[in-house]
């Protein structure tokens, strides 16, 4: 399937998330362990769905991660938080997903402070220096990007010809300087609701 056709669904290139969870679906090891890795995930769209759209969810996983962290690491709970998205190239479908090592018995705080986060961003609670203290790293890691022979090759995978993904390395460092707090106000009240939130757990 060639870049450009995904939008167009059909039964050969239709996929969809899982459905939400008010409560963890809980992975059990084989062993005890002391940690949990607890997981949260929502749907969001294709890579190539609309490249503000792209800069909004990019921006929007940066503020999320400054939050949990903040959260996590100032109560103690983590010091191991990941939160990334992630876009089909061919598929009308991506996630944004937040992920954290915590001891046994504290998966639920973990999911505190997910909600906590989402409900942040989604009732924009977003201060202007978190704004910047976001957009600048990006803008700054797609201007270090372009200027390595890595990314131009990574663009060259799958042909050359392909206009989709040239129209989002074109636009999308103009998207992210041009992006508001509002653009991710309204990506996170999209996306992040808590019942599009897919839990999972895995641990004793």
């Amino acid at each position: 399937i060639r870049l450009g056709r995904h939008l167009r669904r059909t039964p050969d290139n239709d996929t969809a998330f899982p459905a939400a969870t008010t409560q963890p679906v809980v992975l059990k090891p084989t062993a005890p362990s002391s940690q949990i890795l607890a997981s949260a995930s929502w749907a969001t769209r294709s890579r190539f769905a609309d490249v503000k759209s792209d800069a909004a969810v990019e921006l929007l996983t940066a503020l999320l991660r400054e939050k949990l962290l903040d959260d996590l690491r100032g109560h103690g709970l983590s010091y191991s938080v990941q939160v990334s998205s992630s876009s089909s190239v061919t598929f009308d479908y991506g996630t944004i997903s937040a992920l954290a090592t915590v001891p046994v018995g504290k998966a639920q705080a973990f999911y505190d402070a997910v909600d906590k986060a989402a409900a942040e961003l989604t009732s924009g609670k977003i201060s202007a220096d978190e704004f910047e203290r976001v957009r600048a790293p990006a803008l700054e890691s797609y201007r270090r990007a372009a200027q390595t022979n890595g990314y131009w090759q990574g663009l060259l995978i799958g042909g050359w010809d392909e206009e989709a993904k040239f129209n989002r390395a074109r636009n999308l460092p103009k998207a992210l300087e041009g992006a508001s707090a509002d653009d991710v106000i309204a990506a996170a009240k999209r996306y992040l609701a808590p019942e599009r939130m897919m839990r999972i757990s895995a641990g004793s």
